[in-house]
C-alpha cells in the first residue's frame, strides 16, 4: 500500500479498512464520487500486478494458484516487451547516427533555398484573360532556388476536389526557363517560365486530373520539376514557386468594394452604329431574341467587380469576368458568338441562318451599373 500514489492509498484505506461508503469518502477527501471510483480501481489494479504480493511459485505449487501464476507471467511478458522496445529504439538511433556520419552525401540532398521570395497570392485563376475563368484557392506551396532537378518540388495530399498546379519563376535577366513538370512520375508537359512573371492570376499551368496523374484522396502526391535555360548557358540564380490550388466557387472570392456614387456608364460605343446595337443592362432587360445572320460581338462594361454569364437558348456558353480588376472607372470585357464554336461545357453553337436565338445575361455580385452591347 505504501507504494501507491497518495490519493489511491487514501481511498483504499477509507474504503476497505474504515468501511466508508463512496459518498462518505468523497465528502471526506473533497473529491467527486466518480474520482473515488477511479482511484479505487487504479489502486486495486496496481496491487493485483505487484510482483511482491505474489508468492514465489515453483512446479510443485499447490492447486488453486493457477490465477497467480498467470498474473506473474503477464507481468514478466510486459517487462520483456518494454525492454525489447527500448533496445529497438536505441538500435534505430545508432543506425541513423552512423548513416549520417558515414554517408555525407545524404546531407546534401536538401533542396536549395530560394534566391528571393516570390509573393504568393491566396487565389489564382485557370487562364489568362477575363473570359471563362475558374478560381483556385492555393492550399500547398513551396519555393526553391533554381536547380537542374527539383525532386520533390512539392508534396501535398489531394482532397478529392478539383485541383490545379501553378508554377512561376523569377530571376535576373529576361530569358525564359523550360520547366518539365511531373506529377507522381507522370509527365505533365514542358512549360515556359518567364522571368518576373509573379505567381498571380494568369499563371495557370496544369489541371490535376486524378486518373492521368494517379491521384487518390488522402494519399500524398509529389510534384517534381526539371529546369533548363531557354538559351544555351548555365541556370541563372532565381526562384521557382510551385503551388496546388483547390477549385472554389466565385461567390467565395473576395472582391474589392465599388467606388462610392459612381457616374452612370456611357452606353455609346466607338466606331459602332447605335442602330445595330442591342442593349441588355442592369436597370433594363436581361434577355433579347435576335435573328442569326452571322457572328455577333458581345461587349460588356461594369462599374464594379463581378461577372456576367451569357446563355444562348437557355444554355450557358460563356462567362465574362470582372473579379480581378482594380475598381477605378469602367471595366470592359468582350467575346464573340461564332457559328461552329464548341464551348468549354461541350455545347456546340451552330445556329441555322436566319434562325431566332435568345441571348440572356445573368449578373453575379455586380453592385454598380453595367450593360452588355450586342452587335454584328
Amino acid at each position: 500500500m505504501g507504494r501507491l500514489p497518495k490519493q489511491q492509498k487514501l481511498v483504499l484505506v477509507l474504503r476497505y479498512f474504515e468501511d466508508l461508503s463512496e459518498a462518505e469518502i468523497a465528502q471526506t477527501l473533497g473529491i467527486s464520487p466518480g474520482s473515488v471510483k477511479t482511484h479505487a480501481s487504479k489502486g486495486l489494479a496496481k496491487l493485483r500486478l505487484d510482483p511482491s504480493l505474489l508468492p514465489m511459485l515453483d512446479d510443485d505449487a499447490p492447486a488453486g494458484n493457477e490465477r497467480l501464476v498467470a498474473v506473474r507471467e503477464r507481468v514478466a511478458r510486459r517487462r520483456r516487451a518494454n525492454v525489447t522496445r527500448v533496445v529497438a529504439a536505441c538500435l534505430a538511433a545508432v543506425a541513423l547516427i552512423a548513416a549520417y556520419a558515414l554517408l555525407p552525401q545524404l546531407r546534401t540532398k536538401a533542396l536549395p533555398e530560394p534566391a528571393f521570395r516570390i509573393e504568393m497570392p491566396r487565389y489564382a485563376q485557370n487562364r489568362s484573360g477575363f473570359v471563362d475563368i475558374d478560381y483556385y484557392r492555393l492550399t500547398t506551396q513551396a519555393q526553391h532556388n533554381y536547380a537542374a532537378r527539383l525532386d520533390p518540388a512539392l508534396t501535398w495530399t489531394p482532397t478529392g476536389q478539383q485541383e490545379a498546379l501553378f508554377i512561376a519563376c523569377q530571376h535576373r535577366g529576361t530569358s525564359a526557363l523550360a520547366v518539365t513538370v511531373r506529377v507522381n512520375g507522370h509527365d505533365a508537359g514542358v512549360r515556359p517560365c518567364v522571368s518576373d512573371s509573379l505567381l498571380a492570376w494568369e499563371t495557370f499551368r496544369t489541371m490535376l486530373d486524378p486518373q492521368t496523374f494517379g491521384l487518390v484522396a488522402g494519399r500524398p502526391a509529389v510534384v517534381s520539376l526539371e529546369l533548363a535555360p531557354g538559351a544555351s548557358g548555365p541556370l541563372l540564380e532565381g526562384t521557382v514557386a510551385v503551388a496546388v490550388g483547390e477549385l472554389v466557387p466565385f461567390s467565395q472570392i473576395p472582391l474589392p468594394p465599388r467606388p462610392t456614387e459612381p457616374a452612370p456608364l456611357d452606353r455609346a460605343l466607338d466606331g459602332v452604329d447605335p442602330a445595330t446595337v442591342t442593349l441588355l443592362e442592369a436597370g433594363g432587360a436581361h434577355t433579347t431574341t435576335l435573328t442569326w445572320r452571322g457572328q455577333l460581338t458581345v461587349l460588356a462594361q461594369t462599374q464594379s467587380s463581378g461577372r456576367l454569364q451569357i446563355s444562348v437558348d437557355g444554355i450557358p456558353v460563356s462567362t465574362l469576368d470582372f473579379g480581378t480588376f482594380p475598381v477605378e472607372g469602367k471595366h470592359q470585357v468582350g467575346t464573340t458568338l461564332t457559328a461552329g464554336r464548341t464551348y468549354l461545357n461541350g455545347y456546340r453553337f451552330d445556329p441555322r441562318q436566319d434562325a431566332k436565338i435568345t441571348i440572356a445575361i445573368e449578373a453575379e455580385r455586380l453592385t454598380g451599373d453595367w450593360f452588355v452591347a450586342i452587335h454584328p
